[in-house]
Formats: C-alpha cells, sequence, structure tokens
C-alpha cells in the first residue's frame, strides 16, 4: 500500500469510507438494474412471467391444449429476454468487482507495516532453514518491541519466473494474546479451468510457523513447502516462494451477531466488510420500499 493512501485513511475513519462505497454502489446497481433493457423492462418482464404462468395453469386444467401450447412459447421467449437482461447486468456488476479487487488492496489501512520476507531452502540458520533442498523453505522474524500484540496472520506466496502468483496459503500467529477467531486464514491454488486448458499444473501451498505462541522479542521461524515438487517447477530455479506478515494490523468489523451458517462474527478485509455493508443496504432498500409501494397503494385506495 501506498504511503499516500495510508495518510488518506486510518483503521479508525476506513469503515465510513466503505459504509460510503457500498451505499454508492447500491445506487448504481438500482439504476442499472431498473434501466437494463429499457426503463423497468427487468421488473415488467417478472409480472408477465407471472401472469403467463397462471394462464398455462388454467388452460392446462381446461385443457385447453393449443392455448397452453401458445403460452408455453410465450413463456420461453420472456424468459430468453430475461437471461439476456441478466447478461446485460452482470457485466456492469463484474467489471465494479474486479475494480474493487484492485482499488481495495490500494487504500486499505494495516498494509503499510506489513513485512515481506523471502523463503530460502538454502539450510543456512540465518534464514532458519534446517537442510538444503530438503523442499522447505524457510525464514526468521524477530519480533521487535513495540510491536502490535494478538493474533498475526502469515500468508506464504509462490510465484512462477513470470511472477504469476501459483498458489497462497496462511497460518497465524498469537504475540502474547489473541485467539484464532481474530484472523481469517485463506488458501489458493492455481486449478481453475482455464489454467487447466493452457496445460499449468495447479501447486499446493503448506505454511507453518515453528510454534504458534510469541512474545516481544523472540523469532518466528517461517516454513512453506509446495507440491507437486518437479526441477523445473522449482522456485530456486524459475520463480520464488515469500511470506507476509501483517504485524497484526488490519481492517475488520466485528458483529454482535454470528452469521447465520457460517457462524462468524467478525468479518475481515475490505472486500468482505464491503460485501456484507451492500448486502444489508440491499435488504433495508428492499423492506423500505416494499413499505412504501404498501403505503401508496392503501392511498390510492382511499
Amino acid at each position: 500500500m501506498n504511503d499516500g493512501a495510508h495518510m488518506l485513511f486510518d483503521l479508525s475513519n476506513y469503515l465510513f469510507f466503505l459504509i460510503a462505497l457500498a451505499a454508492i454502489y447500491m445506487a448504481a446497481i438500482t439504476f442499472i438494474q431498473g434501466n437494463v433493457g429499457g426503463k423497468g423492462r427487468f421488473k415488467a418482464i417478472q409480472v408477465e412471467m407471472r401472469e403467463n404462468q397462471k394462464k398455462m395453469i388454467e388452460a392446462s386444467k381446461a385443457k385447453r391444449d393449443k392455448e397452453a401450447e401458445e403460452l408455453m412459447g410465450q413463456y420461453w421467449k420472456l424468459t430468453s429476454e430475461m437471461m439476456r437482461l441478466q447478461f446485460m447486468f452482470l457485466i456492469p456488476l463484474l467489471v465494479i468487482f474486479a475494480g474493487l479487487a484492485f482499488f481495495f488492496p490500494m487504500v486499505e489501512p494495516g498494509m503499510a507495516d506489513d513485512i515481506r520476507l523471502p523463503l530460502y531452502d538454502d539450510g543456512l540458520s540465518s534464514h532458519c532453514d534446517l537442510e538444503t533442498a530438503d523442499g522447505i523453505y524457510s525464514n526468521c522474524y524477530a519480533i521487535p518491541q513495540g510491536a502490535q500484540r494478538g493474533a498475526w496472520a502469515i500468508d506464504a506466496y509462490i510465484y512462477s519466473a513470470e511472477n504469476e502468483s501459483l498458489a497462497r496459503n496462511s497460518t497465524a500467529i498469537y504475540v502474547e494474546g489473541g485467539k484464532p477467531s481474530d484472523v481469517w486464514l485463506q488458501s489458493h491454488t492455481q486449478n481453475g479451468f482455464t489454467d487447466g486448458l493452457a496445460g499449468k499444473v495447479p501447486h499446493t501451498l503448506y505454511a507453518s510457523t515453528d510454534k504458534k505462541n510469541y512474545s516481544i522479542g523472540e523469532t518466528v521461524s517461517i516454513r512453506a513447502s509446495y507440491s507437486p515438487q518437479s526441477p523445473s517447477a522449482s522456485p530456486q530455479a524459475s520463480g520464488r516462494i515469500e511470506a507476509v506478515l501483517d504485524s497484526g494490523t488490519f481492517f475488520y468489523l466485528d458483529l454482535p451477531f454470528a452469521l447465520p451458517l457460517i457462524n462468524i462474527s467478525r468479518i475481515i478485509g475490505s472486500y468482505g466488510v464491503f460485501i456484507f455493508l451492500a448486502f444489508v443496504m440491499s435488504m433495508c432498500y428492499s423492506i423500505a420500499k416494499a413499505v412504501y409501494d404498501a403505503a401508496m397503494k392503501k392511498q390510492q385506495v382511499k
């Protein structure tokens, strides 16, 4: 993260920025959804499809086969148009989320003090590596005085010679306190459909430390290994493996309740918090609109 972005936001005011961004996002999505294919067309198709279904049921019960067949044809035409509009709606949605994926790492606070360490398989004690060329890549980090206490996340990455991220995995340490629910550990491997078509071999990365609980001044020994191992794919020969320690400073939102199904009460990172805020705003907007529409309909009846 650049210094300008770090000065622009801190961990206390960044949440207000995300709330404003989620509100703008919801307004944009509502506008796009209301105007895709023509103003109100999306909603009009939904109404037409419901009416069409009712007529089909009535025609089937009355055994008006020809009418039912015609209604079925109309229904499929409406379905086709609905799918086309949904696809048109999906394109700007994907563009927005792709843009946010690049934008958030540039402005999210708590990333300026991240520590990036290359990992080595050279057998040197200065790198906390126990044996040369044993497939376990290591490095050391001494926790300094004044370091943030609590949970730290450590992300390990493997990169190709072309600087392409092949896999990612995470582990956590606890500096004089902290618990597993404080951090969110992520993993990623290159095994997508397009990667398979391109003949790329999926890699799996394993990350660990010599222990979990540390005191200020102690040295953390970080280790990582990957599979499949092969001389041609070795990071020593063509790429690299590195670790990133977040120093115990990261953006998160603690909820007063645990989210159903996933049982999570702490959302970590801009992306997760943004999606949660957008979802809550969407629900509030839908409820408010339903109440308003019902009130207007009631007033019209009077």
